[in-house]
């Protein structure tokens, strides 16, 4: 289980043991940092995603507890970690590409919210590619370019269900619900800015596809979709306000 903390000491400075740069480093599957070449200015570091994974545990339970099937529990996992993309872009004010659609829906896009969810070091995408490799280490992770097209194809779609099954105004309103009825609290209570948010539901995401039996390659695949499409979206993306 990746988020068992093996270390018995306590943590008292930014300095890691090689065994505990290779533990962290096994969440992303990113290069372990060089001791030399610390980035103290960085947002998040490698002592906030270790901080974050001994807490990441609980929020697996919860999701457990909240979402007894397997199906509905990776629907909102995966919907709260795009939508908590989404939040942090609106809490730091940066900025949104808007989109509209010819009945006047506003989807969001744009670099900010991709940097949560898609590419920086420590992104969603970053820790879903790590529990990937957990499942198939010879695999080459999925190139997410054909995600990233049928996204954007799917958004206005009018007939559009997540995973061919589920309204997303429905999924987005559970979510939200989910964040502010839950999840909010909690991640303040754990996270020291709002650039760990993204970070903390990436690592619960990883949990929970973990703890989900099935096809890594559907269930990834799942994953991605409703975390990509929920971050795109908004109370005015909505066909019936919320």
């Amino acid at each position: 289980m990746l988020f068992k903390n093996p270390f018995k000491k306590a943590k008292t400075d930014s300095s890691f043991t090689e065994q505990e740069e290779n533990f962290i480093a096994s969440f992303h599957n990113t290069p372990a940092p060089k001791q030399s070449n610390p980035d103290a200015n960085a947002a998040v570091t490698f002592d906030d995603v270790y901080r974050l994974s001994k807490e990441a545990e609980r929020f697996v339970k919860m999701f457990e507890v909240v979402h007894k099937d397997p199906e509905p529990r990776l629907l909102v996992a995966a919907g709260v970690t795009g939508y908590v993309c989404h939040m942090t872009v609106k809490e730091k004010n940066e900025k949104f590409i808007e989109l509209g659609t010819k009945d006047g829906r506003k989807f969001y896009f744009g670099d900010a919210v991709n940097s949560y969810l898609l590419e920086n070091n420590f992104s969603v995408l970053s820790f879903m590619n790590g529990y990937y490799k957990n499942k198939f280490p010879e695999r080459n992770v999925p190139d997410i370019h054909a995600f990233a097209r049928q996204g954007v194809a799917d958004i206005g779609n009018e007939n559009y269900l997540i995973w061919g099954k589920f309204p997303p105004d429905e999924v987005y309103k559970l979510v939200r619900k989910s964040w502010f009825g839950i999840y909010q609290k909690t991640t303040a209570e754990v996270c020291k800015s709002a650039d760990e948010w993204s970070v903390l539901f990436g690592i619960v995401l990883q949990g929970v596809l973990l703890h989900i039996d099935g096809n890594p390659d559907e269930l990834y695949g799942k994953a991605l979709e409703c975390a990509m499409y929920l971050s795109k979206m908004d109370i005015d993306s909505q066909k019936n306000l919320v």
